[in-house]
């Protein structure tokens, strides 16, 4: 695993790697970011879109943000793609949204 932050926006890009015998429909993609208790609240980029080796094509559909600084604190939001608009939802109030970018990427 490599890592440095980007120049413009100055979120932490970390890059590594795995492989898969096949490529499965949907791909969940889960980013620790505690060290025991404590979180790790650097910026970071997710590519909206992910095309594998072989050519699997993966679209960002959603993602779930911890705002907070410790794993027993805190509250949990969402971000969700529906038929190509953003939504951010919290408990019960979802409001339409963009998503942040740099250089195509999501960040968050």
């Amino acid at each position: 695993m490599t890592e440095k932050d980007c120049e413009q926006c100055h979120a932490l890009q970390t890059k590594c790697s795995t492989s898969m015998t096949q490529c499965p429909n949907i791909l969940f993609v889960l980013f620790v970011r505690f060290n025991g208790l404590v979180k790790n609240n650097k910026r970071m980029k997710i590519a909206a879109e992910l095309i594998t080796k072989n050519n699997s094509q993966y679209k960002l559909m959603a993602i779930v943000n911890h705002n907070g600084r410790t794993l027993d604190t805190g509250h949990y939001t969402a971000l969700i793609r529906h038929n190509n608009t953003w939504y951010k939802c919290s408990d019960t109030d979802v409001v339409k949204t963009s998503l942040p970018s740099c250089n195509g990427q999501v960040g968050i």
